[in-house]
């Protein structure tokens, strides 16, 4: 009965650091889309300036 106890506290441990690594998965799989969004929309402005002093 000790060892079934045992094995069922590593599995809620293991949920639990499942549950913290995908958070911080999630966290760092916004980072790149965060850069692209942040250099298309540098893209645009420059662009904009770009038309408006080329005339």
């Amino acid at each position: 009965m000790a060892e079934l106890t045992r094995h069922e506290t590593d599995v809620e441990e293991a949920k639990n650091r499942d549950a913290e690594n995908g958070i911080f998965r999630e966290v760092l799989a916004w980072i790149p889309a965060a850069i692209a969004m942040a250099v298309v929309l540098f893209a645009m402005l420059y662009g904009m300036w770009w038309l408006e002093t080329s005339w």
